[in-house]
């Protein structure tokens, strides 16, 4: 097999793998959203069904990552943007590539947005529900009320927690 054939079948195999991880993060993107929206009902099921098969996708996602790296660094690039970048302007003369790279790219960062998301609407349930837990046990931190001349006063604990009553 004469190596400039060898070339354009790795070539030819890393952008069928470029489609499929492109594919993989709209996919993602679509989990994260149906996750948000799980965790905003506070729908369990429907939250852990998200999990799974997020974690599932992912999996996928760096298999097929890891397939990509491969040729990038056997072809003697280095998988870093700009060597992925360089591969493929090596190995694509209709330019077509590197506009899925480039999209791939959007949608990894649309996947981290949505993560950013997710992450943020997480911390403020679970702060939520320590506040909430802090009350019933009566544990709240000490609050700033006010006389009535309008000046602070430091709240007191008088009277019963939500618990004693």
């Amino acid at each position: 097999m004469n190596p400039n054939a060898a070339g354009q079948s790795s070539a030819a195999g890393f952008f069928a793998a470029l489609e499929r991880v492109q594919e993989s993060m709209r996919q993602l993107g679509v989990l994260l959203g149906d996750e948000i929206q799980a965790v905003e009902a506070k729908n369990i099921e429907a939250l852990q069904r998200q999990l799974d098969a997020k974690q599932r996708l992912v999996a996928e996602i760096e298999s097929q990552v890891a397939c990509l790296r491969q040729t990038v660094e056997a072809s003697g690039f280095s998988f870093t943007a700009g060597g992925i970048a360089d591969f493929i302007q090596s190995q694509d003369t209709s330019g077509l590539a590197l506009g899925q790279w480039t999209a791939l790219i959007d949608e990894t960062r649309s996947c981290a947005r949505l993560n950013c998301e997710l992450g943020q609407l997480v911390e403020r349930q679970q702060r939520r529900i320590a506040l909430a837990l802090s009350l019933l046990l009566g544990e709240e931190a000490k609050t700033t009320t006010y006389d009535p001349r309008g000046r602070p006063v430091a709240g007191s604990q008088s009277g019963r927690t939500l618990d004693q009553a």
